[in-house]
């Protein structure tokens, strides 16, 4: 589908195309295309270091993993088009090294891995409010069930191997999903 020389992952489906990361001379960076994989264009500025795009329901933004301006990577959030208000991008998360970003079906939060552990933030809260939801790590790659009302994520709780959890979106009920020795790792939701 997508005709780019070089290093393409994180994709995401949306309903305005796909976006994915591009490595393109080590640097990654957001594009969007159209539904067939054509008309790339570059969502993030030329001299980000973005990469694992999470967009909100309307699809109007975009949250993003940047490691370009810290000495830990932080997620952002702008307009599908690439702009935002004022000089600089605003911060969703803060004093944590932020990943795996997943914005929720009524967009009013992301959840993103950081410390080990399952977080949520208000989108808009400039990285202040954060919300630890998971005791016992570690954890990673957090995707939330299409009605909001729970969190797929995996962990390695007690040095175990790679397996898949759920929990309430609240952190409530954590259960192991998956039992066996290969690493199960990625979660995400049947549409």
């Amino acid at each position: 589908l997508i005709a780019m020389v070089g290093g393409v992952f994180d994709p995401q489906w949306t309903h305005i195309g796909i976006s994915f990361t591009y490595l393109e001379d080590h640097r990654p960076s957001v594009w969007l295309t159209d539904e067939s994989g054509g008309n790339a264009t570059r969502v993030s500025r030329p001299n980000a270091y973005d990469r694992q795009a999470s967009w909100s329901p309307d699809e109007e933004k975009v949250a993003i993993l940047n490691t370009s301006g810290s000495d830990y990577p932080v997620v952002y959030w702008f307009f599908r088009d690439g702009s935002f208000v004022g000089s600089t991008p605003d911060q969703v998360t803060r004093d944590h090294r932020a990943h795996t970003p997943a914005w929720s079906p009524n967009g009013d939060l992301i959840a993103y891995a950081a410390s080990n552990h399952i977080w949520v933030i208000p989108w808009d809260a400039l990285g202040f409010g954060e919300e630890r939801l998971t005791v016992l790590g570690p954890n990673d790659d957090t995707n939330w069930s299409p009605d909001g009302e729970w969190i797929v994520y995996e962990s390695w709780q007690d040095n175990a191997n790679h397996e898949i959890y759920i929990m309430m979106a609240n952190g409530d009920s954590p259960t192991r999903l998956t039992n066996h020795p290969a690493l199960d790792f990625q979660p995400t939701w049947q549409p």
